[in-house]
Order: C-alpha cells, then sequence, then structure tokens
C-alpha cells in the first residue's frame, strides 16, 4: 500500500464533548422530511410525544462530536481519506422534542487494516436526568493511510448491548443505493450548532 501519511495509535482514549442539543418538534420534522419519509407518525405534533424521531436521527446530535473528534485526532490533510465503514447504532430509547441532549465522543479502537487503517469512535448520548438515549460505535477506514504504533487489542471493543427494555425487531428494508450519502448530507445540513 502506498501510504499518504500516518495515524498514531495514541488517538486512542482522545475524547471530546459532551455537547448539547435541544431537540423540537421542527428538528424531528426535517430530518424526516429530507429522507422522503411519508409516515405520518414523523410528523404528528398533536399526539402525546410529538413526533416520532426516525431511527437514524442519532446522527444530527452525534455529528458535531464526530466532526470535533476528528478534527482533534486526524490531521487535516489526512481527513479526505476517511471512509464511512461501519456503524452500529442502539437506541435505548427515542428522542423526543423537549430532550436537551448530551453526547461524548471516545476514540475506542484503532487498527491497520490491507486499505488503511480502522477507526472506531463511540457515541454516547444522555438526557437532561444522565439516562442513556442512545450509544453509536462508529467506524472509519483511513484509505492508504498507514498505524504508527500498534492496534488497540485483538479486536474491538463490546458493542453496546440494547436495555433491559429492548424490542427485539427486523425488518428487512430495501435501501436505494444513493441512501447513506443521502443520510450523511441531511445529518450535516439539519444540524445546529
Amino acid at each position: 500500500m502506498a501510504t499518504r501519511g500516518t495515524l498514531d495509535a495514541t488517538m486512542v482514549g482522545a475524547h471530546v464533548g459532551p455537547i448539547t442539543h435541544a431537540i423540537d418538534a421542527r428538528w424531528l420534522m426535517a430530518y424526516a422530511a429530507g429522507l422522503g419519509e411519508t409516515d405520518q407518525r414523523y410528523y404528528d405534533t398533536l399526539s402525546a410525544g410529538g413526533p416520532l424521531a426516525h431511527p437514524l436521527f442519532a446522527v444530527c446530535y452525534e455529528w458535531p462530536a464526530a466532526v470535533a473528534l476528528r478534527d482533534k485526532t486526524v490531521p487535516a490533510d489526512l481527513q479526505p481519506q476517511g471512509v464511512h465503514a461501519t456503524h452500529y447504532l442502539v437506541i435505548h430509547r427515542s428522542p423526543r422534542a423537549g430532550d436537551t441532549l448530551h453526547t461524548t465522543a471516545r476514540v475506542m479502537y484503532v487498527a491497520p487494516r490491507r486499505s488503511g487503517t480502522l477507526v472506531v469512535s463511540r457515541f454516547e448520548t444522555v438526557d437532561a436526568h444522565g439516562d442513556r438515549v442512545s450509544t453509536t460505535d462508529y467506524g472509519s477506514v483511513y484509505r492508504d493511510v498507514a498505524l504508527a504504533g500498534t492496534q488497540t487489542s485483538n479486536r474491538q471493543p463490546e458493542a453496546p448491548g440494547p436495555g433491559p427494555d429492548a424490542v427485539d425487531w427486523q425488518e428487512k428494508v430495501d435501501v436505494p443505493a444513493s441512501m447513506p450519502r443521502r443520510v450523511e448530507r441531511m445529518a450535516a445540513r439539519i444540524v445546529r450548532p
């Protein structure tokens, strides 16, 4: 592999946050609309809980932490080499209009890969009472970027498990090839400072 640079394994443990966001009905609805969702539950402001949060809405409040952590750990000239490779999301409870959420991010794991270096970060979000809302393990491969130092362990950290009230649910969903990039663009566009 011809390398374009190196990432240092000492980035493991680097963290940012908490970053705070106030969640409102307009933000929840705008995200769903940006994805083209038609289920009326995403727009129902009259229900007791307000509009339903889209399952991937977490990317909206995680995005500022992702950018801040990347800026803290990856040199600017290597950032364009990052490719979203893995995404494991546990929703402990859906975010709701009126929530104040606090998100922290931490680099959990780095390892060399044939195509570059894998960096896995964990995003943990809690509400104003400190109760868990979501946990995401997000992996990026920095293509053609070598790892200086050694990987953090022989395997990735255990993914966060579902809580005691978890719903065991599976559904096959056909996803258009453009959807992952569309979701990422919408998160970047809809995120609030």
